[in-house]
């Protein structure tokens, strides 16, 4: 299994109640978005370099 599979998931796909036979519960939001945060960072820079080529 992938480590963080569920917090991507759930950051692309919000409107998730169930996963893996397991609701969604506050606190997996919760860390969808602090997980969201930390990991956006190398994707705002990756955009950013594809844009100033």
């Amino acid at each position: 299994m992938l480590q963080g599979y569920r917090w991507f998931v759930l950051s692309k796909l919000p409107q998730v109640m169930v996963l893996d036979f397991s609701s969604v519960t506050k606190a997996d939001r919760m860390t969808t978005g602090t997980w969201t945060k930390m990991n956006s960072w190398g994707q705002k820079k990756k955009q950013k370099v594809e844009d100033d080529e």
